[in-house]
């Protein structure tokens, strides 16, 4: 460390420079900010304090987690924020705020490993990166079960680089805070939860020790946002939409596409991302972001309570209603229309798709609009394809050939269409259609203010 033993800046310094450095380790830093995680969640947080008190933010990263308090010490920032678990040889060095979550660790394979017995671990190598509160939790395996090795990863690997190799089988056996394994599992199904490998542990964020001031302003945000965390449970919400006030937090479901959202530079953007984003503002509550694996799942992360709204330009129909989703009002319209390559011939009439493959999602509106049109054109033949694909996707294949034809709705090809010209829309079919966000149909109360 530097070694300079006294704080640098207090709150009143911080105030007469207009800035709030924040610590955060970048192994947190997924491919695109997750549901949940908790770097985006402590992020999100920190910079609602510094909004508070008319702050710039700067968020400092540090690529070793081990070097996180020593960056402290030496004042390269005020705050540590980056789901720090609070440990007596932490708090001997630093002053923590009160938790801002509590979280327990859990051991980590990859999945389809048999590890069934506890005694198991014996024969296992638990592998941990230096520097984190994990390494006192696999010394403390390694006392009780003596047979198993430890092995010491480097503290600059991130999370999702670690479970790489944990998938690879470079390493048998690793450990995640419960809140960063819940959020991973979000994205990827090729690690499980096994043993639980700690007891409950308070995660807060960290000043240098004795910057009372600065310690004493965050505290009573985290107070007065509804952030700081205790031991006793919350008395049960009426509903969903008093619970997201009570949370403080809203999670809003969508796909990783150029329509909704995606990282440019460093910076996130997207119109469903900036929808997201001003509700929660315009309501003073935080927002998590949920990257649905594939566009049917979007629809199921409502039903199975994993998410409150979903976002994605979704014309409202009768097979999702009849999956429990009710619909807001309509915040935008758009025609479907029939993409070709440009190199067709115009068609005056819908009964010139006779005889032609047309190419849609099964859980889309484009499917059930083109199941409609087979009534009146019963020739057309409607083929199936991965819920993965974007509509963007499905305009490339038809312009490589890959595809006869799809349906996209005029938005996305007008988007398109400002960068390439070797596709067309050949006809629309039908008027514009609602576009809305959706619900969980329970959840009435929230749906009235969507």
């Amino acid at each position: 460390m530097g070694g300079n033993p006294a704080f640098s800046r207090d709150f009143h310094t911080i105030q007469e420079q207009g800035n709030l450095r924040v610590l955060y380790w970048s192994g947190f830093e997924s491919y695109l900010p997750r549901a949940g995680f908790p770097l985006e969640q402590e992020k999100t947080s920190v910079s609602r304090f510094a909004a508070a008190h008319k702050l710039d933010v700067e968020f400092v990263a540090i690529e070793n987690f081990d070097g996180l308090l020593a960056a402290l010490a030496d004042d390269k920032g005020d705050v540590i924020a980056t789901n720090l678990t609070v440990t007596r040889t932490r708090a001997a060095t630093v002053d923590f705020t009160h938790p801002v979550a509590y979280t327990t660790e859990f051991l980590v394979t990859k999945r389809g490993n048999d590890l069934a017995k506890v005694e198991q671990l014996n024969d296992y190598e638990l592998a941990v990166p230096k520097g984190t509160s994990f390494v006192n939790t696999a010394k403390g395996l390694k006392k009780a079960y003596p047979g198993m090795k430890l092995r010491y990863l480097e503290s600059n690997l991130s999370t999702d680089q670690v479970l790489d190799r944990l998938v690879a089988g470079e390493i048998q056996l690793t450990i995640l805070d419960g809140n960063t394994l819940s959020a991973v599992q979000t994205y990827r199904d090729d690690v499980q939860r096994s043993f639980q490998a700690s007891g409950r542990r308070a995660i807060a964020w960290a000043v240098q020790k004795g910057n009372k001031t600065l310690l004493e302003k965050l505290n009573q945000f985290l107070v007065q946002e509804n952030l700081a965390v205790n031991s006793q449970p919350k008395t049960a919400p009426n509903n969903r939409w008093d619970k997201i006030k009570q949370d403080k937090v809203i999670r809003f479901v969508m796909r990783n596409n150029m329509a909704s959202y995606f990282i440019w530079r460093g910076e996130l953007h997207g119109f469903n991302y900036e929808m997201a984003r001003h509700f929660a503002a315009k309501h003073d509550i935080r927002y998590q972001i949920i990257v649905a694996p594939d566009h049917e799942d979007m629809l199921n992360y409502l039903v199975e309570d994993k998410a409150d709204i979903a976002l994605g330009f979704l014309t409202p129909t009768k097979a999702r209603r009849a999956m429990g989703i009710a619909f807001s009002r309509p915040y935008h319209y758009a025609s479907e229309l029939v993409v070709a390559r440009a190199s067709e011939q115009p068609i005056q009439d819908i009964s010139e798709l006779s005889g032609r493959k047309i190419y849609a999602r099964p859980s889309s509106s484009y499917w059930a609009t083109v199941t409609d049109l087979k009534r009146k054109v019963p020739g057309i033949e409607l083929i199936p394809v991965a819920e993965t694909l974007e509509t963007e996707e499905l305009i490339e294949g038809v312009a490589a050939k890959q595809y006869d034809l799809t349906i996209a709705d005029s938005h996305i090809l007008d988007l398109e269409l400002t960068w390439r010209d070797d596709v067309q829309s050949l006809m629309s079919l039908g008027e514009p259609k609602e576009q809305s966000w959706a619900v969980n149909g329970k959840h009435k109360e929230l749906l009235k203010v969507a």
